[in-house]
């Protein structure tokens, strides 16, 4: 697992997916070429729609976007608010603005907490290396707080 610590972008995953999106096309996009809402979207929907074992990489993804939908409804986790990589600095600004307005409907919060659950369930890489780690404990608030700032 390449985290350097338990919070939602401290991984290369998210990191890897934060770099996607800043790549992305604003708005929505197209079918050649996904832009930013979709990139959001489409990370949360790979893994509510994943059966069997899910990868780490697919869930960290999607934790990632979650807390694009989270920072979209005003509710931004300490490590985008206060993080001091330009990419999260620009995704928190993004998140205010027009363009990510759609990430709070309830409808795509609700995705982001399904996603979240669905990371989180038995048949997760994700939940099985946190599981190993002496900073589970830290990691699993960390995504329950993600999962409250989202509204449920």
């Amino acid at each position: 697992m390449g985290a350097w610590g338990t919070g939602i972008f401290e991984n290369d995953e998210a990191m890897d997916w934060l770099a996607g999106w800043e790549e992305a096309i604003e708005g929505e996009g197209t079918a050649d070429e996904p832009g930013r809402i979709a990139f959001v979207i489409g990370a949360l929907a790979v893994v509510v729609e994943h059966k069997g074992y899910l990868d780490i990489d697919a869930g960290e993804c999607a934790l990632a976007a979650a807390e694009a939908v989270a920072a979209a409804g005003g509710k931004p986790g300490a490590g985008l608010a206060g993080g001091e990589e330009q990419s999260l600095k620009e995704l928190a600004a993004w998140a205010k603005g027009p363009g990510a307005k759609i990430l709070n409907q309830p409808e795509v919060r609700a995705l982001a907490v399904e996603a979240i659950d669905r990371s989180l369930a038995g048949e997760s890489e994700l939940t099985e290396l946190w599981a190993e780690s002496a900073d589970a404990d830290v990691w699993r608030a960390g995504v329950s707080d993600l999962r409250t700032r989202l509204g449920s």
